[in-house]
């Protein structure tokens, strides 16, 4: 009777043990998976009415080689969602989901006026996203910097207007760089950039001005163009030089001794 009560209470333990490794399969289906350009790609369902924050531990194998590598990502109720981790160094290995951990996540509600981080990267995944990419190499600059990453102060959103407006700044003794993004809800692009450096230090303004043309938001011109659009002094703030036919650049100094000078980089087809 004894060893009958221990046999069956090990199975229950071995079923519970069974179940937990791959209870992710009853929730999520994970199909095209593939190493590209240094990138995880595939595809991810979630059949369930509820969110999660995931976390996804694939194997990478290449002959008798086998190493590990994992994505976190945030997924909605029956949502189907791109795979797109970076990976770097397994180009041709063969991949495989090991395991996927799974924590239900609140789903926040969404409110005209002013919202926190998290409301934003749940409702507008992608222009937050986009906002993160824009300002990694400003994370760069110092230690100090990286803690603030990614800059925000606050976030507003206009219901009626369709807009997400981000604002931030990060400061160093008496510099500082302020800025104000504006989003375009139904398309998840940037409308408009303005923002204000206060530097006597030409080295910084131009470090700045350069992490400026190179944010995601502009890949589709020239960076260069951006570049020296922005370096221009003699564009008064009512005029614009216009670049890759989308992107008017203007600037205007506000007080030239305390090396404070203000940008605006808008698209003009919202204008």
């Amino acid at each position: 009777m004894k060893n009958k009560y221990i046999k069956t209470v090990l199975l229950i333990i071995i079923l519970l043990i069974s179940g937990c490794g791959n209870s992710w399969k009853s929730k999520f289906q994970v199909s095209n998976l593939k190493i590209d350009d240094d990138y995880i790609v595939g595809k991810i369902k979630n059949t369930t009415d509820k969110a999660y924050n995931l976390n996804i531990i694939f194997n990478l194998k290449s002959g008798s080689l086998t190493e590990k590598d994992n994505c976190h990502m945030i997924i909605k109720p029956h949502e189907t969602k791109k795979i797109d981790c970076i990976s770097m160094d397994h180009d041709g290995y063969k991949i495989s989901v090991s395991n996927i951990e799974f924590k239900e996540k609140e789903i926040p509600e969404l409110i005209n006026g002013t919202i926190n981080k998290e409301t934003l990267e749940y409702h507008f995944e992608k222009i937050y996203e986009t906002h993160r990419y824009n300002f990694t190499s400003f994370s760069l600059i110092s230690d100090e910097e990286q803690k603030e990453y990614p800059f925000i102060d606050t976030i507003k959103y206009d219901e009626q207007d369709n807009t997400i407006e981000i604002s931030g700044k990060f400061t160093n003794d008496n510099e500082y760089f302020n800025y104000r993004e504006k989003y375009d809800t139904k398309t998840d692009e940037l409308k408009y950039l303005l923002f204000y450096i206060k530097t006597t230090d030409e080295e910084l303004r131009n470090s700045l001005l350069t992490k400026v043309s190179l944010m995601k938001s502009f890949r589709d011109v020239n960076s260069l163009s951006i570049n020296k659009a922005l370096h221009r002094d003699d564009v008064s703030e009512d005029k614009c030089i216009l670049i890759g036919g989308k992107w008017c650049v203007s600037s205007s100094v506000l007080d030239k001794e305390a090396g404070i000078i203000s940008y605006h980089i808008y698209n003009q087809n919202d204008e």
